[in-house]
This record gives structure tokens, sequence and C-alpha cells, in this order.
């Protein structure tokens, strides 16, 4: 891949953070509803949290630290939120910042970013380069290796889901409901 010109290298590696994340979030939903249909949730949280990840995140930390029966876990699972929510930073900027630059023959672009403050919106820059972008593709694939291997240890030891479950124990489906636009 390095044979290709920068910005090729630049767009494949933004399409890897994508797919790499898409995998993460994937996972988290499995584990959200599993804190969610198995373990109650959180009084505070009475419906299932379905958008914004640092919502779900909020609810899978509530849960792990006010549930006697994921105290065991606890001590893992509040550094993998950590990193999960370092990471989405992370991936926030490649993935909602563009390089307006990529016509350069440089391999360091400039990502381009706007926020909203108040009423405005601010304009924000980082230096970048393919190479940062591969970088930052590998420790979300060995963040979600991490998550995936927590998740199995967790539910393989759980007695309503995990290995020593009933014949007849429940399997939980998580439906997204259909848009409300749309015909079912």
């Amino acid at each position: 891949m390095t044979d290709l010109p920068a910005h090729e290298r630049y767009v494949l590696a933004i399409g890897s953070i994508t797919i790499a994340w898409a995998m993460v979030e994937m996972m988290f939903d499995n584990m959200v509803g599993i804190l969610f249909h198995r373990f109650g949730g959180h009084p505070s949280e009475p419906d299932l949290p379905r958008t914004s990840l640092s919502r779900k995140i909020r609810f899978a930390r509530k849960c792990f630290n006010s549930n006697a029966d994921l105290a065991p876990y606890r001590d893992e699972a509040i550094p993998l939120l950590d990193r999960m929510s370092e990471l989405s930073d992370e991936r926030h900027w490649c993935v909602h910042g563009a390089a307006l630059d990529l016509h350069k023959e440089d391999a360091q672009f400039t990502q381009t970013k706007y926020r909203a403050f108040g009423n405005l919106f601010l304009e924000e820059h980082r230096p970048i380069t393919p190479d940062d972008l591969g970088d930052l593709t590998i420790k979300i694939v060995y963040f979600s290796n991490a998550l995936c291997e927590f998740i199995l240890r967790w539910i393989e030891n759980d007695p309503i889901v995990g290995k020593d479950a009933p014949a007849d124990g429940q399997i939980l489906h998580i439906a997204r409901p259909s848009h409300p636009t749309r015909k079912a």
C-alpha cells in the first residue's frame, strides 16, 4: 500500500478506521444490551441506550459500578470503557474531519473539523498522515480484540447466558425498531 499516492492511502485508512470501529460498536452494543436485559440496567437509565456512544459508555459504567453481580468484572470493565472513550475521540476527529489539502504531494495533511460552540462554529486543525491513520486502525483492532475477550470471559461465567446455563436458557435478541417513516 505504500506505493500508492498519499491521498489514496489517506482515503483507504479512513475506510479502515470506519470498518474497525463498526466491529467495536457492534460488540459494545451487544454488551449494553446484555447489561440492560440480563442485569436490569441501572435505575437512572430506564431505557436501553440505543444511540450516542457517550451515553452507552455512561450506562455501562453505571452498571459495572453499581451491580454486585458485575463487581468481579468492574476492575477490567472500567479501563476498557475509558479506552473506548479515548479511541472514540480519536476516531471522531478522523472520520468527521476532512483533509482539505489532499491535492498536495506531501504525505502530511491538515485535518480540519468544525465544532459548535454556542452559536458559533470553531474551526480546528490537526496535522495528520496516512501512517497516523493506519496506527489508529491498529489501535482500534487491538482494542476490539480486548473488548471481545472481556465480553466472552464475562458472559461465559454468567449463570443465565453462560456456559453453565440451562439448556432452555434464554437468548437475548436485540431488535432495532423500524424507522417510523419506513414501512415494515
